[in-house]
């Protein structure tokens, strides 16, 4: 079994741009970015016995992640169609794809029990299989556990306590958008980022880092016993695709890392922004392209 420190958990998938296809998925992303930024990564998912299948493997082995658990299967890899509207993206996420059913086994179990942090989120839990197999990692997982919710399914009282309840309960680090925050306010009943996060801190024990991203105006950071808003920086956007992915991979490290609750926002934002400058959803970077971004903006 290969050593690998960080996990992206769910799924992959080919993204479908006008005539262009990219590497897609918020897991593959993730995975991608940790490789790009010198951590060795890896992903569970699942791909399709078939030329997407082939393509995406072909990607994650030249971005220098780990396919060591990533499943065959006959069923077709997934696919996303996405439409910029403007620089925005809006997914249309295949019904049936080879990600649903990742497949609970030993070596998962072991790895499980190996990894510094893990990222996962709610979309490759809509169906049972791969559900479990998410819900049974965490359990098992001894390392960090980083929640990127990304809702793409309609928020229900089904999503919430066969995904949301139970995920936030294994969570050390929660990431949510503007509009997921919106839907978390309301589900618990509260006005501001600022009581949301005590309620969370309070329901949910093992929490330690609540990030609310807020696009181009940067993030919200909350501990227990700290908060901090980190501004953004002005990048000139092509596609944010990416982003969302980018940037937990850049607040997975900087937490593990230990820097202080500024450092690890800036260094988020700027993962979060340098990916908006190219067309795809996993442009290549490195660490040192994101410290040297850091350090000119701050000059500026």
């Amino acid at each position: 079994m290969s050593k690998i420190s960080i996990i992206g958990l769910g799924e992959i998938a080919v993204d479908l741009l006008g005539e262009q296809k990219f590497a897609g998925g918020a897991s593959s992303n993730f995975a991608q970015f940790i490789a790009d930024l010198g951590y060795s990564s890896g992903l569970i998912s699942a791909v399709g016995k078939d030329e997407h299948g082939t393509f995406l493997v072909n990607q994650l082995k030249q971005r220098k992640v780990s396919t060591e658990f990533v499943q065959i299967k006959k069923i077709q890899t997934g696919t996303v169609t996405v439409v910029l509207n403007g620089i925005e993206p809006e997914f249309t996420v295949s019904e049936k794809a080879a990600w649903d059913s990742i497949e609970w086994n030993k070596d998962l179990e072991k790895l499980a029990q190996k990894i510094e942090l893990v990222c996962f989120g709610s979309i490759a839990q809509r169906n049972k299989i791969s559900r479990n197999t998410i819900q049974n990692f965490l359990k098992k997982c001894t390392g960090k556990k980083l929640f990127d919710v990304n809702i793409r399914a309609k928020w229900n009282a089904h999503l919430v306590s066969e995904v949301i309840h139970p995920c936030l309960k294994f969570a050390n680090i929660l990431k949510i958008n503007e509009q997921e925050s919106f839907y978390f306010k309301k589900w618990l009943k509260q006005k501001d980022s600022v009581k949301l996060a005590k309620k969370l801190f309070t329901k949910y024990k093992n929490l330690e880092l609540i990030a609310f991203t807020q696009g181009e105006n940067g993030c919200e950071l909350f501990t227990k016993k700290q908060k901090t808003q980190v501004s953004g920086f002005s990048v000139k956007a092509v596609d944010t695709t990416g982003c969302g992915d980018s940037f937990s991979a850049g607040l997975a490290i900087a937490f593990l890392e230990k820097k202080n609750l500024e450092e690890i926002g800036e260094f988020a934002n700027a993962c979060g922004a340098l990916a908006a400058t190219k067309m795809g959803a996993t442009p290549e970077l490195s660490r040192k392209q994101v410290e040297k971004f850091i350090e000119q903006k701050r000059i500026i």
